[in-house]
């Protein structure tokens, strides 16, 4: 479990980067590098919050909400790390903003 969150602690700023070329969007929430447990549970955070995030809301503005940390949360590979109801409410909020899974 311990290699797949150093994984996913390398992965978030990929994303979070794509997300500030592509889209212009400044992802504040992503702790710095050295703090990979903190990414994991800055992600958890944000899935549960109660509302999307000014990051969630600039991407959806753009149609880009592949780029959330909720769309993140549903790959695949990541899914050990999430708990089934986190899963759901990422998925939950993506749909509830238009998104459908490809």
């Amino acid at each position: 479990m311990k290699d797949l969150e150093k994984r996913f602690h390398r992965a978030v700023p990929d994303v979070y980067e794509q997300a500030q070329e592509e889209c212009r969007v400044q992802r504040r929430q992503v702790p710095p590098d050295g703090h990979g447990q903190r990414r994991l549970q800055t992600g958890k955070a944000l899935i549960n919050a109660r509302n999307a995030s000014a990051g969630y809301m600039a991407l959806w503005e753009r149609k880009r909400l592949d780029l959330t940390v909720e769309a993140v949360v549903l790959k695949e590979e990541w899914k050990p790390l999430f708990s089934e109801r986190e899963r759901k409410l990422a998925e939950a909020r993506l749909r509830a903003y238009g998104w459908s899974p490809k």
